[in-house]
Order: C-alpha cells, then structure tokens, then sequence
C-alpha cells in the first residue's frame, strides 16, 4: 500500500508540474492532433496512466468511456498506454463506440481498436438492436401501455431497433406535437402510419451531422456539456 500511494503521489506530481492550460490556451494549436502532440510532449498521458495505474493496485478502478467514436487524439493516447501495461491491477475500462457510423471514427482509433482486440484481456460486446418486445417496454415506460401497444409495431419498424433512434422519434414527435400528455394519458393526434411518416428519415444521421457542422468553439461547448450533463448552465 505505502508503494502504491507513492506512485499515486508521483502521478499526481507529474500532472502538478505540466503548464497550466488554461494559462497557455492561447497558445494552444487548433488541431487535435497538433494539441496531441503538444501533450506528448508535456509527458501528459504517462502521467494520467501512473495515477491511474497506482489507484488500480489495490482497488477496484472502473473507467467507462462513451461514444469513442469522438475521441480526440489525446485520449486515444491515454486508452493505448492502458492497453499495453503490464502490472497487475483491478482496473476495467468500458468504452462504447457507434459502430454503425464507421466513416465518423479516425485512423488513430481504428489502430488503437485492433491492437486492444489482439491483446488478451480486451474482448469486443456488439449489442443488437431492440426487439418488438423491447421497443414495447421502452415506449410502456416512457409513454404507458396503451400508446405503446397502439405504435410499437411502426416505431420499431421505422427506427429498426436503433435505441438513439428511437429515443430522438419520441422526443421529435413530443415536440412536434404528434404525440400529447392529455389528462388520461400519452395519446397520439394521428394514426400510427402517420406518425411514422412525421419522422424524417435521416433524424438519426441529422444528430451526427449538425455536430459535424459546429464551429470550433461551438463544438468545445457541446463536447464539454457532454460531460457535465443532460442539464447545466452557461
């Protein structure tokens, strides 16, 4: 244990020692690879995968990454050196990735993704998508009984199962209007075929899109309201 929190110690000091970013931000470069290297060369990652290392000796550390299709490289350098230790520790890393927008996932990843995979202890999850009866337990708990027996069937038609999918044509529905909180519950204002067709087909490509379309700051914004939360102030 003493060994343990001296490396933690030594992690920890390491990081104290790299410049300030907030105080060089003006300096920073634009590019994430450019302001990877920059934290290579601060020794940024070594560092975080020190401590890391020295809080895993002895306790169970879990680390879960979403959507790692968006990682910058940085991080991918971080998940690399992870994958290569050798010391024994209780650590497991969940990280989840879109595999169906491939196009959206860079090089760096997909490098990184192989060489996890043929390494022992890493092992790959694909999750299939909803089943009828899935969707239906979605749409009862979101909506109740009645509206999911009368809609299941065209929201899992429509959304093949997709959970973002179908999450995002509930929302865009509510908001639009096709679906309403009455006094005796969720109903719809149109019939199920209709409602179907009220969901543009591409609203699930439209998410990853827009995101790709933000500007620089517009984008820092987003990736940083990601972390904090569903809701968070300005």
């Amino acid at each position: 244990i003493e060994a343990s929190t001296e490396r933690y110690l030594d992690g920890l000091a390491g990081l104290c020692r790299l410049p300030s970013i907030s105080a060089q931000r003006s300096a920073l470069p634009e590019t994430a690879d450019a302001v990877a290297a920059l934290m290579r060369r601060w020794g940024l990652p070594a560092e975080i995968v020190t401590a890391i290392e020295a809080l895993s000796e002895h306790t169970t550390l879990v680390l879960w990454i979403e959507d790692i299709q968006w990682a910058d490289p940085a991080t991918i350098d971080v998940l690399n050196s992870l994958g290569q230790r050798r010391d024994p520790a209780r650590l497991l890393l969940l990280a989840t990735m879109r595999s169906s927008e491939p196009a959206v996932a860079s090089a760096p990843l997909r490098r990184a993704h192989a060489d996890l995979l043929a390494r022992p202890h890493a092992s790959q999850l694909r999750l299939q998508p909803l089943s009828d009866d899935e969707v239906a337990g979605y749409l009862d708990l979101r909506l109740g009984r009645g509206l999911s027996r009368e809609i299941g069937a065209a929201m899992h038609q429509l959304t093949a199962g997709n959970p973002l999918f179908l999450a995002t044509a509930i929302d865009h529905l509510v908001r639009k209007g096709y679906i309403v909180d009455s006094r005796d519950g969720w109903r719809a204002q149109v019939p199920a075929e209709t409602l179907a067709g009220a969901v543009p087909a591409s609203l699930a490509g439209t998410v990853t899109r827009a995101l790709e379309e933000l500007a620089g700051d517009e984008r820092q914004a987003i990736e940083a309201a990601s972390v904090v939360g569903t809701e968070f102030s300005l």
